[in-house]
């Protein structure tokens, strides 16, 4: 190091005078380059916080109507059981229809149906809910209009879970063609209180 400080030291002061310059912005360059990031990754904090206290907002809206449609006794001028559970002797036959449902909607949206497992059911007071693991593949219009249409179903249904990738192939760091999405979903129906569950259905 003192050898490097002599040497400058010994230079002309045209030399110097660019050394400090150098020196100067670096030491400008590196604050401002921590901060940018750190923005950024707050920036990127807030809005996932934002996302998933909307998805909490949406799932506690659901289970509340759905308890007081399970604990209630059904009106004439209210809907249906039809409308409100999914229709299944056992958690495993509702499970089932709810799979038959999902593909079904996801299918008349040309969106392909990657693979779909069973979820364990959820139990909150009177309310009690089946669900799936649904991985689809198709394009960004495609894919909005499936999980537009999951979530107006009937009878209701949650997306309590959803993660979406971005799959399109990229050439030269310029997308090769339309935007495809890869996007897995958690999905929930509420099951009548006097369905079944049976021993060998996962909780």
């Amino acid at each position: 190091m003192s050898n490097l400080l002599l040497t400058l030291m010994n230079t002309s002061n045209l030399v110097r005078r660019l050394t400090a310059l150098t020196l100067l912005l670096l030491v400008a360059v590196i604050p401002l380059s921590i901060a940018t990031t750190a923005s950024y990754n707050i920036h990127s904090l807030a809005k996932d916080i934002e996302t998933k206290r909307l998805a909490l907002g949406h799932l506690t809206a659901f289970i509340s109507s759905a308890a007081e449609a399970a604990g209630s006794s059904p009106a004439p001028n209210r809907a249906g059981a039809g409308d409100l559970f999914l229709a299944g002797a056992t958690a495993a036959i509702a499970q089932a229809n709810l799979q038959t449902l999902v593909t079904d909607i996801a299918k008349k949206e040309n969106v392909e149906v990657a693979s779909v497992s069973g979820l364990p059911v959820l139990e909150s007071g009177p309310l009690r809910l089946t669900g799936v693991r649904l991985s689809l593949q198709g394009g960004l219009a495609t894919m909005y209009g499936a999980i537009k249409r999951i979530e107006l179903a009937t009878p209701p249904l949650v997306i309590r879970e959803a993660s979406i990738r971005n799959v399109t192939p990229i050439q030269s760091s310029v997308l090769s063609g339309p935007i495809q999405l890869s996007t897995e979903l958690s999905i929930y129906g509420s099951i009548s209180p006097g369905t079944n569950i049976e021993e060998g259905t996962p909780r």
